[in-house]
């Protein structure tokens, strides 16, 4: 039983200290604004020389349709999710607790 807790205690302090670390071995800051190449240079270049062409116009309420895709989800995701986590709970309460009815009754056997 005091190895349980002991390995409970640890897997809570290192989910809870994972946020809290630092890289032990960071070097400097990279320069955030490094030095043109002759590619890009080019690429300017060519970019400067060509023409815009228009992009042909579409009616807004297509894209609406488009980016609403089912209408919505946020609520009943997080719900879906809590549900599952609940159900996954108690499976596992489940599980753990017959295990143990089998190993108390194994052990009374013998």
């Amino acid at each position: 039983m005091a190895s349980i807790r002991f390995v409970t205690v640890v897997t809570l302090a290192a989910f809870l200290s994972a946020g809290l670390v630092q890289p032990a071995l960071a070097g400097p800051p990279a320069d955030p604004t490094p030095a043109p190449s002759p590619l890009r240079a080019s690429i300017d270049r060519v970019a400067a020389q060509t023409v815009p062409q228009a992009i042909p116009a579409r009616r807004s309420g297509d894209v609406r349709k488009q980016m609403m895709g089912g209408g919505g989800g946020g609520g009943g995701m997080m719900l879906m999710s809590l549900v599952l986590t609940a159900a996954t709970l108690a499976g596992t309460y489940y599980m753990v607790k017959e295990t143990k009815k089998s190993t108390d009754a194994a052990g009374q056997t013998r």
